[in-house]
């Protein structure tokens, strides 16, 4: 009887049984059917256990249970290094709970092994979004969409870029040409939502709500479209009355108090916002201020147009009488310009004429949007004799949403952050510590506050404090 060891071929084996005749012949077929059977049966059950790894793999992704698909992709991939489904999933579960560097890691695998993988390209782009890195992500889909143009995740994608780049009217136009190839349902469905975010920065809330209702009437069973268009209903319900335009009132006090003179200065505010078209944004104020109880009274219009691509102005106008500490007259001019991928900056100049000077300020900030937070350095430059200096401050903010916010403040100079009446520019050097804050709850109702404490280098400080409440109406 013959035996067949390891690594014997069936060649070596027909030869020793093609002396035996017949029966070895027959024995020779039954041990080849045997062995291509044990064959096929292996590759069965591999291909079962890539079938029930990719599975199980779906399903705990699909109920967001990432620590499962973690455990089953890479004890799976450690054998199977090969298998770019199992790892792309393995990707998305690593991304989904924000282990943005793991999740690179196992894409870049699956590149190298598919460089034209289109799931991964895109889930990487996305990452880098989510990371705030858009340079490299509009790298990864600008080069997607040379390959297919008309490839609508790319476009939408890349449409995310452009908003986060502060290009609205490009991302604008990318939304419109994901709806006007007429894709599946889901994807327009997208573009929809997104175009109306587009529209509540620009102060369109018409078209804004208009959009909302064309994402959730192709995906009604979204629960980010629907959230986002019930309490944008609530917002704008009162205000689609007036033609969707959007009018706030505002009333502020405000405090100083320096440590050696208590109840220095104070002052109230009334300030109404309103939004003519979604270009342009004014703000009527009326004031009254004392400082060391000589008063004061102030009337003054804020208005900030939006003027060519990527750009817009700041223009402050006041007139105080009899003008005992505040500026008779003032005006501010301070254009800010999107430069490049969140980064902006502006340029400006501040004119005040008080009863005893005139005084000129010159304006410059630089700031950064980076996911939810918000770095700006600002910097002010005064030539006049009654406050010759260079003072700067530097502010970083935390989002919790397009109008909700926090922020702490840094600064130095003769008076970093802003100047109220004349004795704000003969200040000493000086540091400036700030923070604050600016939210909207119960959809109509504002609330602001503000503090400083800015300490002299000869000891004495000044402390400010300012809230603000309001009504959106």
């Amino acid at each position: 009887m013959s035996i067949i060891y390891p690594g014997q071929s069936l060649y070596r084996l027909f030869k020793r049984e093609k002396r035996m005749g017949k029966n070895g012949k027959k024995r020779i077929l039954k041990v080849s059917i045997i062995i291509i059977s044990i064959i096929c049966l292996y590759g069965l059950l591999l291909a079962n256990q890539e079938t029930s790894v990719q599975k199980r793999a779906e399903a705990a992704l699909k109920a967001r249970n990432y620590a499962e698909v973690e455990k089953l992709g890479e004890t799976y991939l450690k054998e199977h290094p090969e298998d770019t489904e199992v790892a792309f999933i393995l990707a998305q579960a690593e991304a989904f709970s924000g282990k943005y560097e793991e999740a690179i890691k196992v894409i870049d695998q699956i590149l190298n092994l598919v460089p034209d993988h289109h799931d991964a390209l895109l889930l990487k782009a996305r990452i880098l979004i989510w990371k705030g890195q858009v340079s490299a992500a509009r790298q990864i889909l600008e080069a997607t969409l040379e390959k297919n143009p008309m490839d609508i995740e790319a476009l939408l994608e890349l449409g995310r870029v452009e908003e986060l780049s502060g290009q609205l009217h490009q991302a604008e136009e990318l939304y419109l040409q994901v709806i006007g190839q007429n894709p599946s349902s889901e994807s327009e469905a997208a573009a929809w939502f997104r175009l109306s975010k587009i529209y509540q920065q620009s102060g369109n809330w018409e078209k804004a709500e208009q959009c909302l209702e064309k994402a959730v009437k192709l995906d009604p069973n979204n629960k980010d479209y629907l959230n986002e268009l019930n309490s944008f209903k609530k917002i704008s319900s009162k205000e689609s009355a007036t033609g969707g335009k959007r009018a706030e009132i505002w009333v502020q006090y405000r405090s100083d108090n320096y440590s050696d003179q208590p109840n220095s200065f104070s002052s109230e505010r009334v300030l109404f916002l309103y939004r003519p078209s979604s270009v342009l944004t004014l703000i009527p104020k009326l004031g009254h201020s004392r400082y060391f109880n000589r008063t004061d009274y102030l009337f003054g219009l804020e208005a900030y147009p939006r003027l060519w691509k990527g750009a817009y102005a700041y223009l402050d106008l006041n007139y105080s009488t009899p003008a005992n500490s505040l500026p008779r007259t003032s005006w501010l001019l301070e254009i800010y310009q999107h430069l490049y991928d969140g980064l902006e900056g502006s340029l400006g100049y501040w004119r005040m004429h008080f009863r005893t000077t005139n005084v000129s300020v010159y304006l410059g900030s630089l700031g950064y949007y980076f996911k939810d937070y918000y770095f700006s350095l600002r910097g002010y430059y005064t030539p006049e004799e009654t406050g010759k200096n260079f003072s700067w401050v530097v502010q970083g903010r935390k989002y919790f949403g397009p109008e909700n916010y926090f922020y702490l403040s840094f600064g130095s100079g003769s008076r970093p952050f802003e100047i109220t009446n004349l004795g704000d520019l003969i200040f000493i050097k000086s540091l400036l510590f700030g923070g604050g804050f600016n939210f909207y709850f119960m959809t109509h109702w504002k609330l602001e506050g503000h503090f400083s404490l800015i300490k002299e280098k000869d000891d004495p400080h000044r402390t400010t404090v300012s809230l603000t409440g309001g009504y959106r109406f």
